[in-house]
């Protein structure tokens, strides 16, 4: 009863390959020649600025700029912080161990040690992160979306790696690198 109301599942198909032909679609789904390829990810494609997102009120809370450094390890920087509502941003790190000690949140790296993993150019590992509200030190794992515009940051607080704690930074599109 429901076929003879509806088109077959044959004549919809037919259909829709006549749309697709006068439209000048193409069916096939695969890239050609004409087509602009999409570049190869790379690990350097972390590189940039950041915007951390508070993972309590959704609000972005810093501008952290990722560089490599000498030994090709990668490091996040403070850059600047954003007032939220209900809130001040800190200037100084709170509570922070040696060499962070009442250093200017501002200009100060908070990820370090940073290593691209070989396997998956989306993957970073073995890399430090310091909440300078608190002063926690955590081991940190990155990865890299599809798309390249968004990071979550996982980290681990050290001697204690039940507790956990994930961040998303999504690409600043004020500044490119």
């Amino acid at each position: 009863m429901l076929l003879n109301r509806m088109w077959s599942l044959t004549q919809y198909s037919y259909f829709l390959l006549a749309i697709l032909l006068c439209t000048g679609l193409s069916v096939n789904a695969q890239a050609t020649p004409t087509s602009h390829p999409q570049a190869s990810p790379t690990s350097d494609d972390i590189i940039g600025f950041w915007r951390t997102i508070d993972d309590v009120t959704g609000f972005a809370a810093a501008r952290i700029q990722i560089s490599k450094d000498a030994t090709g390890k990668y490091v996040g920087t403070v850059r600047e912080l954003f007032p939220r509502p209900n809130y001040t941003p800190i200037e100084k790190c709170q509570n922070c161990p040696k060499p962070f000690t009442d250093r200017q949140v501002v200009g100060m790296p908070i990820l370090w040690n940073l290593q691209a993993n070989p396997d998956n150019p989306n993957l970073f590992n073995r890399g430090y992160v310091i909440d300078p509200l608190n002063g926690r030190i955590y081991a940190g794992d990155v990865k890299l979306s599809r798309d390249r515009r968004i990071i979550t940051l996982r980290g681990k607080i050290i001697g204690a790696g039940v507790f956990n704690r994930s961040q998303t930074w999504r690409r600043d599109p004020d500044q490119q690198p």
